[in-house]
């Protein structure tokens, strides 16, 4: 298996990709529905890039199999959410970057702890002439990053948590397959050596 596959098999624990819900489904909704029939705490709530759909930090680690029964049993404004595991995220999406701000100006700043409540930088790319993706070492302080306010050049930041959508972040069907079916030495043997 590759060495960027095997990435996929490492979840953040403490986090989770609501979706399927209202259009007009606010984080405010969204965090008194869980707290309320899921008994989770919320730290933060991050909107996804379509409606209805929002990456949710929790307190503690998340009972995925509870959850997901907690939301086939009780439908919010009749949508059944739709809850999936979520690679573990270590990076940020920066955008209102300054063009007087170079990539080593960011690598600098987010890699300061002190400054942005960052660390170790692993690489900064830029998405468009004000956005970048900055990927740190260390997936834990992707949330400390996003909780606190940041300016660089006197312009306000706009950085949020850069997470993938559910249907990128699952191992796909024949990486399943490549771990699960056994080879024919190995159904041979087992026809040899069954004990029943």
């Amino acid at each position: 298996m590759a060495e960027k596959d095997a990435e996929n098999l490492v979840w953040q624990e403490d986090a989770m990709i609501v979706s399927n819900g209202p259009k007009d489904m606010s984080e405010e909704m969204l965090i008194a529905f869980l707290e309320e029939n899921g008994k989770l705490e919320i730290l933060h709530v991050f909107p996804g890039r379509k409606p209805g759909t929002f990456l949710v930090y929790c307190e503690n680690e998340i009972d995925f199999e509870d959850v997901q029964r907690m939301c086939q049993n009780n439908p919010l404004k009749g949508n059944q959410l739709k809850v999936d595991r979520i690679k573990e995220i270590n990076s940020v999406q920066v955008k209102n970057v300054s063009s007087n701000v170079s990539s080593d100006s960011l690598r600098r700043y987010f890699g300061n702890s002190k400054r942005s409540s960052g660390g170790d930088i692993s690489s900064v790319l830029q998405q468009t002439s004000d956005t970048y993706i900055i990927s740190f070492k260390e997936a834990c302080v992707v949330l400390n990053v996003c909780r606190m306010p940041h300016q660089l050049e006197g312009v306000k930041l706009d950085v949020q948590p850069f997470w993938k959508p559910p249907e990128e972040n699952i191992i796909s069907k024949q990486q399943v397959h490549d771990y699960s079916l056994p080879t024919k030495f190995h159904l041979n043997f087992l026809k040899k050596h069954r004990t029943d």
